[in-house]
């Protein structure tokens, strides 16, 4: 196991013990993990490392900029994507994504049923368009069985480190 994956474990770690806990994940944990992977590519690749692991970082954070818009994530995991964005490129943050999406997808699914609410599945498609056409996030406070966001982002990382990549 490489240095950038230890890394992106020990943060997942710290981040569901902060998220389980307070229900947040704290500059204090992300921002630091951000400046660590940026500086440490840039040490050991030089600018082509730099812009590997800037471009990791960018990546990780837009993938999760309209759920975060749209009001259903926390500014923390769009943050922690970008922080593991930054340790594994874009492409490693790219295929943790992936299999989070797929595990996020399977959890709510579950909550759905277990709470009878699989109409919920047909607001994400009038919430994406108001947010285009309206400027304007959804309004979760009517919705009662959300999840912390790093429980399947951490799934994803497991994944990814036993499967490898997706495709």
């Amino acid at each position: 196991m490489t240095i950038s994956i230890k890394m992106v474990v020990l943060i997942f770690l710290l981040a569901l013990v902060t998220d389980f806990r307070d229900h947040r994940i704290p500059n204090l944990l992300t921002l630091p993990a951000l400046l660590g992977g940026l500086m440490f590519h840039a040490a050991t690749g030089g600018l082509t490392g730099s812009l590997w692991a800037l471009k990791g970082a960018l990546f990780g954070g837009a993938l999760l900029i309209i759920p975060f818009a749209l009001g259903g994530m926390g500014g923390g995991d769009v943050k922690l994507l970008a922080a593991a964005g930054a340790w594994l490129g874009p492409h490693g943050v790219g295929h943790l994504f992936i299999y989070g999406a797929l595990v996020g997808a399977l959890i709510s699914i579950v909550l759905m049923a277990r709470h009878g609410d699989f109409k919920k599945i047909g607001r994400v498609k009038t919430d994406v368009l108001n947010l285009i056409f309206t400027r304007e996030g959804a309004d979760f406070s009517s919705r009662r069985h959300g999840f912390a966001y790093s429980i399947p982002m951490a799934a994803g990382l497991g994944l990814f480190i036993l499967n490898g990549p997706v495709i």
